[in-house]
């Protein structure tokens, strides 16, 4: 069966990734989008701002909710129609972060799942 099949996905089930924040997730997202901030890339310059240490974009980890949807929950089949984020929170270099969806809404009608998407660094604080 290639279709997504939404009979298995019930209210309140949730799927979850863990991801850890390094230079080299920096680097590479820098590389990809283009996006050479040196807020993000230059210690000495991330050192002059309020934030005193290099903040990661929040676009490298907001992305592998792709990876979750996709692959997870709802899972393969599954297209991403929209979004919005909320950056409570910067994540640092050397955070590691757990990211995680829970279906909150089934439209079976017209086969839509809404879910809350979040992503809490190790202290526990939600960050996005």
């Amino acid at each position: 069966m290639n279709e997504l099949d939404l009979t298995r996905c019930t209210v309140g089930d949730r799927a979850e990734i863990s991801v850890d924040v390094t230079e080299d997730l920096v680097g590479r997202f820098a590389e990809y989008s283009g996006d050479r901030n040196p807020l993000h890339l230059d210690p000495a310059y991330a050192e002059g701002t309020r934030f005193k240490r290099r903040v990661a974009h929040g676009m490298s980890y907001a992305a592998l909710f792709s990876r979750l949807i996709g692959m997870d929950l709802p899972g393969p089949g599954a297209l991403w129609m929209s979004q919005s984020f909320r950056f409570a929170k910067p994540a640092f270099i050397g955070d590691r972060l757990t990211l995680s969806v829970e279906i909150e809404k089934l439209t079976e009608s017209t086969g839509a799942v809404t879910l809350a998407c979040r992503a809490v660094n190790q202290l526990g604080d939600e960050i996005m």
